[in-house]
């Protein structure tokens, strides 16, 4: 990483634990309102459609999951996701094309998308102390279940992926942000891509609960690669030639929205007009 890099990801760690109170409060109740949610809404389906809850364990499934393995599901979902898409963080890229600050970047000796993404890793990094953190306290409380391979390499293995999901992640908001060059609003665009990516990415749901059709659709789209890829390699179900197979399409998708959004941004700038810097 180069120097002005490290200092763009220094920032952001520092600007964050300015207000440690804030980032802690939100990452627990956040954290626990999701499970919580989780455990009662499984635990009615599984009484409806699988047994209850308590029955002998790997007994019932769904979408080849237990109760508690789908709890888990639930964990690493909420505290993966902030890492692949960061402290809900959004809005910044449109919100300087719109104010008109976008021009100071333009004067700067670093390139804008890189400076933004080096911001955006910072805040990564922030996550993954808290995935770690909120992880080891549920495996201490309640060790693994039988139907999982949770292991340190798997952990750091979803983490990594996560990491590489985030890239995704920024490039595709990023594509839908600089439309702001032209639009006088995206919000609309960015609510469409957050639903669709929590859906269509396995975030609500494993992708494993969707029909046939279903998942053979979400396949040929950047999104599974965002939640369900990671939270899968979290999970120990995912390694060797298969890992290497679908972080071979995470990176063509990466790949193909950075070439989008360095287009797009191209033929923005040509008709940007700001203020001052």
């Amino acid at each position: 990483m180069s120097g002005w890099a490290t200092q763009v990801v220094s920032f952001e760690l520092r600007k964050v634990f300015t207000y440690r109170f804030t980032f802690w409060v939100k990452y627990f109740v956040g954290a626990i309102t999701e499970l919580t949610v989780a455990y009662f809404l499984w635990g009615a389906i599984f009484a409806a459609t699988a047994g209850a809850p308590d029955s002998a364990p790997g007994s019932n499934r769904l979408g080849g999951y237990t109760f508690h393995g789908l709890l888990y599901y639930t964990l690493f979902a909420t505290l993966g996701a902030n890492v692949v898409r960061t402290l809900d963080r959004g809005g910044e890229i449109s919100g300087e094309i719109y104010q008109g600050t976008l021009s100071r970047y333009l004067v700067y000796p670093v390139p804008y998308l890189a400076y933004r993404y080096a911001a955006y890793f910072g805040l990564q990094l922030i996550s993954v102390g808290q995935l770690l953190f909120g992880v080891s306290v549920a495996l201490a409380l309640f060790g693994v279940p039988a139907d999982l391979a949770i292991t340190p390499g798997s952990i750091a293995l979803g983490i990594f992926t996560a990491l590489l999901s985030g890239a995704l992640s920024f490039t595709l908001t990023a594509c839908l942000e600089l439309v702001a060059f032209w639009q006088d609003t995206v919000w609309n665009l960015m609510a469409m891509l957050r639903f669709i990516g929590n859906l269509l990415g396995g975030l609500m749901i494993p992708i494993s609960l969707f029909p046939e059709w279903g998942r053979s659709f979400v396949a040929f789209t950047p999104f599974p690669y965002l939640f369900s890829f990671p939270i899968r390699c979290f999970l120990g179900q995912v390694g060797g030639a298969e890992w290497f197979r679908e972080a071979s399409v995470l990176a063509f998708w990466i790949l193909a929205t950075s070439g989008a959004a360095a287009f797009i941004w191209r033929r923005g700038t040509r008709v940007y007009s700001g203020v001052g810097i």
